[in-house]
């Protein structure tokens, strides 16, 4: 989103004391009854199958804690979201980040409704009701964990899926924006505030720091198949992304040969619209660079992302998602119109393929 000049002292002021949420929540099979773990069409499901592709979808959904009393349509976003979420078949995690309370309570509602033929778990710890995270998956949780970062705001919401292709660690976070001091020096006002982990690394600023404790905390996970997905504030050859993409993880987006971010034509891009009804209401992407990622280092022999298109026609290939204009509707745009994005970001998607040919 497009940074607002809000102080991290105004956000503290709308957050509320931290409490934890899980649950399970069952998709509707298109007969109005849930079928927990129904493979969908085209995707390897079976307990102990090492060649199960991992699916993924991530969304920064904006908040629109700044767009009035409905959050810039909040709840008709989230109705496009279910969507698109549901196109081709459902992913075998999402994740979603800046989660207000009220958007926290609108998703949970909506997504008993998605005609997935399987039951979504509901990962949810909050944080501080303004920019939480949301993890849905569709196979069993072992264990979900929220960690703080530096200084205090932001946080990497961590989940273990019992994946039929062996244990996923998936870990889902967005970092700091101009808001909450992005760019302002680690060390505060003394050399003392900055975590020892963040000076050894060399970071210099807030932002820098969290992708070096963000690091930090997916490495303590082992060395299993890791997945880190989120909005990072930060492009592709920044320090903060190459604590990553420098080691060991790969950017599957570019793996996968899609077309780095063009930001005269906003393919590629993930961000950059107006977090402002005029352009969450316009069919023009708007969008100009290419923040939101999904990463991922894997010790699993012989598997990649899928390249850009949906080669095994499973429903989800690799690149972008929830990057075009209402494809539901044949009109986008203001009321009575449905909204023409879900978001101020475009999302990215995942076909982690393990099968011989993917």
């Amino acid at each position: 989103m497009r940074e607002s000049n809000l102080s991290l002292a105004a956000f503290a002021l709308i957050a509320t004391t931290a409490t934890a949420a899980m649950s399970t929540v069952a998709c509707s099979d298109g007969a109005g009854s849930g079928a927990p773990n129904v493979p969908a069409p085209g995707v390897e499901g079976e307990p102990g199958d090492a060649n199960a592709d991992v699916t993924v979808r991530n969304l920064n959904i904006l908040h629109g804690l700044f767009c009035g009393t409905d959050a810039c349509r909040l709840q008709e976003r989230v109705e496009l979201l279910s969507q698109w979420l549901t196109q081709g078949s459902c992913a075998d995690v999402v994740t979603l980040q800046e989660i207000s309370g009220a958007a926290e309570e609108v998703i949970r509602e909506a997504v008993p409704s998605l005609d997935c033929g399987f039951e979504y778990e509901f990962i949810y710890e909050m944080s501080n009701r303004v920019d939480d995270s949301i993890i849905l998956s569709r196979y069993p949780v072992e264990s979900h964990a929220l960690t703080t970062l530096y200084p205090g705001f932001r946080h990497v919401l961590h989940v273990r899926v019992n994946h039929p292709s062996g244990p996923v660690d998936v870990f889902t976070t967005h970092l700091a924006s101009g808001s909450d001091g992005a760019s302002e020096p680690c060390q505060g006002q003394s050399e003392s505030e900055c975590p020892e982990e963040c000076l050894a690394a060399g970071a210099q600023t807030r932002r820098q720091c969290q992708a070096v404790q963000l690091a930090g905390i997916v490495d303590e996970a082992g060395q299993g198949t890791r997945i880190v997905t989120g909005d990072f504030n930060a492009s592709p050859a920044s320090f903060e992304a190459k604590q990553f993409t420098d080691h060991g993880f790969v950017d599957t987006f570019l793996v996968a040969e899609n077309a780095e971010c063009a930001p005269d034509s906003g393919v590629g891009c993930s961000a950059g619209r107006d977090s402002a009804l005029p352009e969450l209401e316009s069919p023009q992407s708007n969008q100009r660079v290419r923040i939101d990622y999904i990463l991922v280092n894997s010790a699993q022999s012989g598997c990649a992302p899928e390249r850009a298109g949906d080669g095994d026609g499973d429903g989800i290939g690799t690149g972008a998602f929830a990057h075009e204009s209402n494809p539901f509707s044949a009109e986008c745009g203001a009321a009575p119109a449905p909204p023409c994005w879900v978001s101020d970001h475009d999302g990215t998607e995942l076909d982690w393929a393990c099968l011989a040919g993917n």
